[in-house]
């Protein structure tokens, strides 16, 4: 059983104590009656007092006038004997001097009464190095909310943080709504959003850092181009990665526009290239002819027999009727190309047209197609009074039959077919000729272009360009079926 301490030795234990307590890095005191009623030395440093005076005002008024009503409801919580938990509280000396104090305390009993006491922490320092870390982060929060970068924090492909420009690019009123978000909602299709994740966090696992223009929906659906980067962030992508965003919607728009204009460029040349070809070729032909008809008939005009000159009359008129067709061609596919084709729909007798385009061409070839014309039976009576400009209904029929004579071997059968509905007529030229290879289909309502397999045979490459003008001026559609070697079939929709 242990003894009661001796005197001395009480005294000892007592000294021991205070020396402790008053060497002690916290500021201890004793309050009781709403006044200090000890205070050891660091105490009495933190509110600016000696030991004469410290009990001199309530305890009370060395608290921030601020802070006094909060500071009281803590003590009297504690004296209720409720569980109070360390606080902060603000302190301020005589001089002015505000200090920011760690509050810790417990009931105790002084000379018989209850009393508390408080340990007091000075954590000035950490407060101003928190408001300095505030101001940083609100700073740079400030400038992050503010850029013209959208930027966004990831972890597991989920929006942690962004900012508010990120939100508007994408057509978010709130950037809170997008909080936990997956970024999938970005995406047109799961399948961009699978193909964008697995190549960016392969090449972030790889090298830290991803860049890619990728196309994003907004919330109202819209399509955008963005300039995406991504960052993993220290410790590898599974911590969270950082991306930024650039609209580049508009700087797409030019940089296609800009390669379509080079297009049209290149076009343009390849045309030019053309026309000079065609030029070259198709008009020195008729040239030769003339030429050579009028030197026989001026150098040998009275030797000649009517009959001979009959037949030089004929390729001379021939030769001029081919350069004249070929100029208005070119005329007409000009002013097509210009805007300023004439077009004026009227009633037509679609039968009769057709069966006028089949005499034409019928006495122009010598080549001896069987040129077949196949009316539908209610076209006599439907076809008849059709609303379409007759001049240019001409052109496509009379350029799709005399093609389909061009390109078929002689004595082989031409059909041309006329089908009437109550919305639309259906022309139809049919051929057994030598077919269109299917590289040239692309190209071929182009202007100048001519299939590969042409051969020597005249043209200028610009009948199906004009047709297809004609067809597009009547709100119509012209669809080509063909098979190399073994004929063509081209149809026309006109609208009624």
């Amino acid at each position: 059983m242990a003894h009661p301490l001796v005197p001395d030795a009480k005294a000892a234990e007592l000294l021991r104590y205070r020396t402790m307590v008053e060497h002690a890095a916290e500021g201890v005191c004793v309050g009781q009656g709403g006044s200090i009623r000890f205070a050891n030395a660091t105490c009495l440093a933190l509110l600016g007092v000696d030991a004469k005076r410290i009990g001199e005002r309530p305890m009370i008024e060395y608290v921030h006038p601020q802070d006094r009503a909060f500071v009281t409801s803590q003590r009297d919580k504690r004296s209720r004997g409720e569980v109070v938990p360390p606080f902060e509280a603000r302190f301020q000396r005589d001089d002015g001097q505000v200090s920011w104090v760690e509050i810790n305390g417990v009931v105790i009993d002084w000379d018989g009464a209850p009393a508390n006491l408080f340990f007091l922490k000075d954590t000035t320092e950490r407060h101003a190095l928190d408001e300095q870390l505030k101001s940083a982060l609100a700073q740079r929060e400030a400038i992050l909310e503010t850029t013209a970068v959208g930027v966004t924090f990831l972890l597991q492909r989920r929006h942690q943080w962004l900012n508010r420009t990120f939100a508007t690019m994408l057509g978010w009123d709130d950037p809170a709504q997008l909080l936990g978000q997956e970024t999938r909602i970005h995406f047109p299709s799961e399948a961009e959003f699978e193909q964008l994740g697995a190549e960016a966090y392969r090449q972030i696992d790889l090298t830290g850092h991803h860049s890619s223009v990728v196309q994003l929906q907004r919330k109202d659906g819209r399509l955008i181009w963005v300039q995406v980067e991504g960052t993993a962030m220290p410790g590898g992508a599974s911590r969270g990665t950082v991306w930024t965003y650039v609209d580049v919607t508009q700087r797409r728009a030019a940089e296609e526009e800009m390669q379509n204009a080079l297009q049209r460029e290149r076009e343009l040349g390849e045309l030019k290239t053309r026309l000079l070809s065609m030029a070259s070729h198709e008009f020195r032909t008729p040239l030769a002819a003339i030429l050579s008809s009028a030197e026989l008939i001026g150098h040998y005009g009275d030797k000649i027999g009517p009959e001979e000159q009959k037949s030089i009359m004929a390729d001379l008129v021939s030769a001029a009727r081919r350069m004249q067709l070929m100029l208005e061609d070119m005329l007409t596919l000009g002013a097509a190309e210009a805007g300023r084709l004439n077009f004026a729909p009227q009633p037509t007798d679609l039968p009769a047209l057709c069966r006028e385009v089949v005499a034409e061409v019928r006495s122009a070839q010598a080549s001896g197609h069987v040129l077949k014309l196949e009316i539908a039976p209610d076209c006599e009576a439907l076809g008849a009074a059709r609303l379409v400009d007759g001049r240019l209904v001409h052109h496509i029929v009379g350029n799709l039959v005399t093609n389909a004579c061009k390109y078929s071997p002689a004595g082989s059968e031409v059909t041309l077919r006329l089908a009437c509905g109550p919305a639309e007529v259906v022309l139809e030229v049919s051929d057994s000729g030598i077919g269109i290879p299917e590289a040239d289909l692309p190209h071929l309502f182009d202007s100048f272009h001519r299939g590969g397999n042409a051969g020597n045979r005249p043209g200028s490459g610009l009948g199906l360009a004009i047709v297809k003008r004609c067809v597009e001026l009547h709100g119509g559609k012209i669809a080509v079926v063909s098979k190399l070697g073994a004929g063509s079939r081209f149809a026309v929709t006109l609208p009624a």
